[in-house]
């Protein structure tokens, strides 16, 4: 039997909440609103700890993406200008 690779880690595709806070510009403090309103991404707890999984965090992030309003088209918006 092969020992495992001492170079894996157990939280590998893991990110602990100060992290991903950072990276989303936001407080540790909204992470922990936004688990309490269930609005959040999933995280695991380990004690006090807090991680996050990756690729959940993707799944969240994507869950939040806002369809664009069509714009307006150029016709219609140049209406009633004057020209030459």
């Amino acid at each position: 039997m092969d020992s495992p690779d001492p170079r894996s880690s157990v939280l590998e595709g893991y990110i602990r909440e100060s992290d991903l806070a950072r990276q989303l510009n936001r407080s540790v403090r909204t992470l922990q609103r936004l688990a309490a309103l269930r609005l959040g991404p999933p995280r695991t707890k380990i004690g006090r700890l807090v991680f996050y999984k990756a690729e959940s965090v993707r799944t969240w992030l994507g869950q939040l993406e806002q369809p664009r309003k069509p714009v307006a088209s150029v016709r219609a918006s140049t209406k009633g200008i004057k020209r030459g």
